[in-house]
């Protein structure tokens, strides 16, 4: 199975977050963005693994990786996207909406 990939939304919902967290401590900054990748990566390996969302659009599935929210979908071809990456006290349903997903 290929590595998932991002939307270009969800791609520059993340630059947001590690830019936000990257002003207070660069070093944590380093650490949440492995750690958000790691999740990904094992995403990709178990796709099933979130709960479903399907409140938000259908085929989502949710999984939090402090302090974020990846949101997903399994693609037909059984490629995984990640659709959107919520940050901490946002809405996902708002965030859903106004994206697309």
């Amino acid at each position: 199975m290929a590595a998932p990939t991002y939307r270009l939304d969800a791609l520059l919902q993340l630059e947001k977050q590690i830019e936000y967290i990257e002003r207070d401590s660069p070093t944590n900054a380093k650490r949440v963005a492995k750690k958000i990748s790691d999740a990904v990566a094992m995403i990709g390996r178990n796709p099933h693994i979130g709960p479903e969302r399907d409140d938000l659009g259908p085929g989502l599935r949710s999984w939090w990786v402090k302090p974020v929210t990846l949101l997903y979908r399994l693609e037909e071809d059984d490629s995984v996207v990640i659709v959107l990456v919520a940050g901490r006290g946002q809405l996902l349903e708002a965030l859903a909406d106004e994206y697309d997903v």
